[in-house]
């Protein structure tokens, strides 16, 4: 029996022992703090993004019904347009196209064709207008008819050109091709040797050419040119291109060579030299390439 009590005291022990233990609070450290890993980052040196002009001045925009794709247009050149020579646009077309081409350029149009019911002026069926963006200044005001306007030139280099069309009456429609060109008149040629352009008797647009692309002319195929005509233009490229002339059609009157009645000649601007000599004719002359940047 003593020895029973001498277990069982030594059982009660053993187990109070125990319980100690686990009750006892845990004195664990914590973990010492992470400090911040450090970063290969670096700020960008970036400007941030710019937007197009049209996003800078938002403007209200009535709902387009265009069967044709408008909308923003930013490049250098290109061209806009509905319908089609012997097709046409739809009845209740409403299209706006928003063209920017490079900052410090201003844009040339020149129309295809053009067939938009009318009558002009006033054009209240349908109608093209081309604005400045910026100040919504019209270029043109309403224009319609199946004459075709005479090419123009924006302030800015960016503009806003919209059609419109009634409910009746569905003509061929407009193609308008657009370009980037220098706003500077002056060329780099040094003003001790510029020429004073002649006085000219002439149908057409001519004079000063400042732009890295384009294309002149006078007549027409299945039509003519004047009598008694004298035009001159001064075309030049960038500094550090030469240009590239190619011929679309070509009918003057000859004999050639010599060509005595009428003829087109083509020559360096600052050295005056010679590149083709007086040609006429109804052969399409060869491409020809200048040796600078400007000619006459």
């Amino acid at each position: 029996m003593a020895r029973v009590k001498v277990l069982l005291s030594l059982a009660v022990t053993l187990l109070l022992l125990l319980v100690g233990t686990e009750c006892a609070p845990k004195t664990t450290e914590a973990p010492p703090e992470k400090q911040p890993k450090p970063s290969d980052h670096k700020e960008s040196t970036f400007p941030p993004k710019t937007t197009k002009k049209w996003h800078e001045k938002p403007q209200q925009r009535q709902a387009m019904n265009c069967s044709v794709n408008a909308g923003q247009v930013a490049a250098s050149s290109g061209e806009i347009g509905i319908g089609s020579i012997g097709g046409s646009y739809n009845n209740n077309e409403y299209c706006v196209w928003e063209i920017e081409v490079p900052e410090g350029l201003v844009i040339q149009f020149t129309w295809e064709y053009f067939d938009l019911e009318g009558p002009s002026p006033g054009c209240p069926y349908d109608y093209v207008d081309i604005s400045e963006y910026e100040s919504g200044e019209s270029l043109t005001g309403r224009i319609c008819g199946s004459s075709v306007p005479e090419s123009l030139r924006s302030q800015s280099n960016a503009v806003r050109v919209t059609f419109s069309s009634d409910s009746s009456v569905k003509l061929q429609g407009f193609k308008l091709q657009f370009e980037g060109m220098s706003d500077q008149y002056e060329t780099t040629v040094p003003p001790e040797t510029s020429t004073q352009l002649p006085q000219t008797n002439c149908s057409v647009d001519t004079g000063r050419i400042v732009a890295s692309s384009g294309e002149m002319g006078i007549g027409s195929i299945g039509g003519s040119y004047n009598n008694n005509e004298y035009c001159v233009w001064e075309i030049e490229v960038p500094e550090g291109l030469v240009i590239q002339f190619t011929w679309e059609y070509f009918d003057l009157e000859g004999p050639s060579p010599g060509c005595p009645y009428d003829y087109v000649d083509i020559s360096e601007y600052e050295s005056g030299e010679n590149l083709t000599g007086r040609i006429c004719g109804s052969s399409v002359p060869e491409s020809l390439r200048s040796q600078s940047n400007a000619v006459r």
